[in-house]
């Protein structure tokens, strides 16, 4: 895969973990994510992925970890799944889009609020016509979030937009 473009703050895991403090009151994960995957043939990726961004802190203290999420199908609900499964206490926080007004403008008005809130990292996962993907992962990088990005591949035939 080549190089994410610079000009969005997108960074490898790795390095988007080394600058962060270990010692704050949370660690704030937020996840935003393709409507159309599945934790069958995605849910890996997602998971090692989230694996890679929390495994920096004291396994003691994990429940400063909270996954920030937009409530939606696909990713967002994979990524709270996958935290449910971990024998950590992770706090999930999810932020449903219908809150910020009708279907399809909730959708940037509930990502800016996300980013609004603070992160440590985000973990974007876009397929493509991701374009709320998109919307979550540039508005987190602006705003000086680390923002990791993972392609996801189609693979059951799954019709976008």
């Amino acid at each position: 895969m080549s190089e994410p473009p610079k000009r969005y703050g997108l960074v490898p895991v790795k390095a988007a973990v080394d600058g962060i403090v270990a010692h704050r009151a949370s660690y704030r994960v937020l996840v935003t994510g393709s409507r159309h995957a599945t934790g069958a043939e995605h849910g890996e990726v997602i998971r090692e992925c989230i694996l890679e961004a929390i495994g920096h802190i004291p396994v003691g203290e994990m429940d400063r970890v909270v996954l920030v999420h937009g409530d939606a199908p696909g990713v967002d609900l994979i990524a709270a799944d996958v935290v449910s499964r971990l024998a950590y206490p992770i706090k999930v926080e999810p932020h449903n889009a219908r809150k910020f007004g009708p279907w399809p403008s909730c959708g940037p008005i509930r990502n800016s609020h996300m980013v609004s809130l603070g992160a440590d990292i985000c973990l974007a996962f876009p397929q493509p016509g991701s374009t709320g993907t998109w919307d979550c992962a540039r508005k987190a990088a602006d705003a000086g979030i680390p923002t990791v990005l993972r392609s996801l591949p189609i693979t059951s035939g799954a019709a976008h937009a």
